[in-house]
């Protein structure tokens, strides 16, 4: 340790980025590759009524056009609610629902403003505690029916939460009832995007012998590998997944969001690479977003400053689909009592689907939701108790 604590250092990467050598995906060029346009909804909820893509098909250069009609497949980690493109419905205004792969960027662009789709709007949602009442619009009509990993994901059938986490302990009631003193405030973190330098790409190719390989802005590859792996029904050992270096990250490349677009594309042309680097609005409307919490808590303690209970809700905006958040919202719940020891707890998580771009982990990963609401309530306890804050926060450390 003390060889490095306070001198300088030489960065690994620093001569390649610094010279432009770094090679980053969008950088990448591959024999016979493709480049891939998206078409997204424009729409936050919408049933697809009809879309035809012949004009695209036949414009110069165009290799493929896909849709999401007839696609079954649904990924995912340990909740599969999401299809690669938008079969039947739109959930929200960035869901993609046609690819266009073409000899050239350009080619594939013009491509896209011949497609045409037509819509059925539906009632759309944003707000997590509106979406969460029973007679919110149903964004999915199958939440509970799809395959999760039960003990880690609790949806409530019939509603729009696909997951609600309880912590409980002790009898919170009788707690505040032992209080003398109670605070309590409702708090808010807007949705965000977490805006790296470098924009979300990915490339990927099927191989004649049955085997995918994918190069990606991704900060995960085996769980990438292993949703490939999953959607197409191959080995792991038959996916290869390369990460080059990364213009940022911060979260919003630690979960999949593009590249099972890109796979699914891809395996309608085999033997071509089909590259997507998306621009910075479909970075915003497209990838993942962060945050998006409203939330509710009381803590109670004694006029000593000795915590005795909380209580707290949280209601999360995590979008169209779940499965990139719902760790997230158990980690908020399981953590926002922060490092104290408090004898009484009640805690409800709600992961609400709503009509806007999914949340995935962003620079803290549910932990500067929670945490945010205890501290604030702790600083206003140690106002109202006149008890320096440090002193207050030392007698409930766990």
């Amino acid at each position: 340790m003390y060889n490095y604590v306070g001198k300088e250092f030489d960065r690994v990467d620093a001569v390649d980025k610094v010279t432009g050598m770094a090679v980053f995906t969008a950088d990448i060029v591959l024999p016979r590759m493709l480049h891939m346009k998206v078409l997204r909804s424009g729409r936050p909820h919408a049933l697809i009524t009809s879309i035809d893509t012949s004009t695209a098909e036949s414009m110069d250069g165009v290799k493929k056009v896909v849709t999401g009609s007839g696609c079954n497949i649904l990924f995912g980690t340990c909740l599969w609610d999401q299809p690669p493109l938008a079969n039947g419905k739109v959930r929200h205004a960035g869901e993609p629902v046609a690819a266009v792969i073409a000899e050239t960027p350009w080619q594939a662009a013009e491509a896209l403003k011949k497609i045409k789709v037509t819509y059925e709007d539906l009632p759309y949602v944003l707000d997590p505690i509106e979406a969460a009442k029973q007679d919110a619009p149903l964004i999915h009509e199958k939440n509970g029916e799809y395959r999760h990993i039960s003990y880690v994901v609790h949806p409530i059938k019939g509603s729009n939460i696909f997951h609600h986490y309880k912590l409980r302990k002790g009898d919170v009631k009788k707690g505040f009832v032992d209080a003398d003193v109670i605070v309590e405030d409702d708090f808010e973190f807007p949705l965000s995007s977490h805006t790296a330098l470098e924009p979300h790409a990915a490339i990927c190719r099927f191989h004649h012998d049955g085997s995918i390989e994918m190069w990606a802005s991704n900060q995960a590859p085996f769980v990438l590998r292993d949703v490939l792996s999953d959607m197409f029904k191959v080995p792991a050992s038959k996916v290869r997944v390369h990460i080059p270096y990364l213009g940022g990250g911060f979260g919003g490349k630690s979960d999949v969001s593009i590249e099972p677009l890109v796979a699914y594309a891809a395996s309608f042309v085999p033997g071509y690479a089909v590259k997507l680097v998306l621009t910075r609005q479909e970075v915003i409307t497209g990838s993942l977003l962060g945050r998006g919490m409203k939330g509710h808590m009381r803590l109670g303690a004694k006029s000593d400053g000795t915590l005795v209970a909380l209580e707290a809700s949280m209601y999360f905006a995590d979008g169209a689909y779940g499965d990139t958040s719902w760790a997230i919202d158990t980690v908020a719940g399981h953590n926002c009592t922060g490092p104290f020891e408090i004898p009484n707890c009640h805690v409800d998580v709600y992961g609400v689907y709503t009509n806007s771009p999914s949340v995935g982990a962003y620079r803290g990963y549910g932990h500067p939701e929670g945490h945010l609401m205890v501290n604030r309530l702790m600083d206003r306890l140690a106002r109202k108790l006149s008890i320096p804050l440090p002193e207050i926060m030392k007698k409930n450390f766990l």
